[in-house]
């Protein structure tokens, strides 16, 4: 299970009945939020497969970096490390993409909680929304026909790093010359001849 660590004694320790649930660890999220994660099965006991259940629901909550459940004497203690709260996002290196753009293209939230995964997420998300904002905006120009009413034109691409770039040349050309035979007969160069004279 990824994003928390479940120590789970031997399934006959948790053949006992549990007469009460402790909560240690938390801060900000309440106790009985935690406890009421773990509910008794139909036979009305609390085992180690619903123990499980709620060990992993609360995982799934975003909110805690791990859990770990521990019986004795009917006694189930949870605890807890709850992740740290997000008090500030910052962009650095951005010129052109102003923050409250690349903020809108991320799930981590100022006074939301930080997950790694979610982080990470969002940083492979803003790398690949710009590249593809760029080369849409680059596929579009070549095709257009823009650059033969405009040989003089100048582009730029800024922000979007060019690893992209060699696999969307070779695809410009395929795809317009397969796929739109007659269009591609109305340009005066192959589609990646725009982009490296312009």
């Amino acid at each position: 299970m990824s994003g928390g660590v479940v120590s789970l004694t031997a399934r006959s320790a948790y053949a006992q009945t549990v007469s009460s649930i402790i909560v240690q660890g938390n801060q900000r999220v309440e106790a009985d939020t935690i406890r009421s994660y773990f509910r008794p099965g139909p036979n009305g006991q609390l085992d180690a497969f619903q123990i499980d259940e709620g060990v992993k629901a609360l995982i799934s909550t975003g909110l805690f970096q791990d859990v770990r459940p521990t019986i004795q004497g009917g006694r189930l203690t949870i605890t807890v490390v709850e992740n740290p709260v997000i008090n500030r996002i910052a962009f650095e290196g951005n010129k052109k993409v102003k923050d409250d753009q690349l903020k809108s293209e991320i799930q981590s939230k100022e006074r939301g909680t930080l997950s790694r995964p979610v982080v990470q997420a969002d940083t492979a998300r803003i790398q690949c929304d710009l590249s593809h904002n760029n080369s849409r905006v680059l596929i579009n120009s070549a095709y257009s026909g823009m650059f033969d009413r405009h040989p003089k034109l100048k582009m730029v691409s800024v922000e979007s790093g060019i690893g992209w770039v060699p696999f969307m040349l070779e695809a410009m050309d395929y795809e317009l010359e397969e796929n739109a035979p007659k269009h591609f007969e109305k340009l005066e160069k192959l589609p990646s001849q725009y982009f490296r004279d312009h």
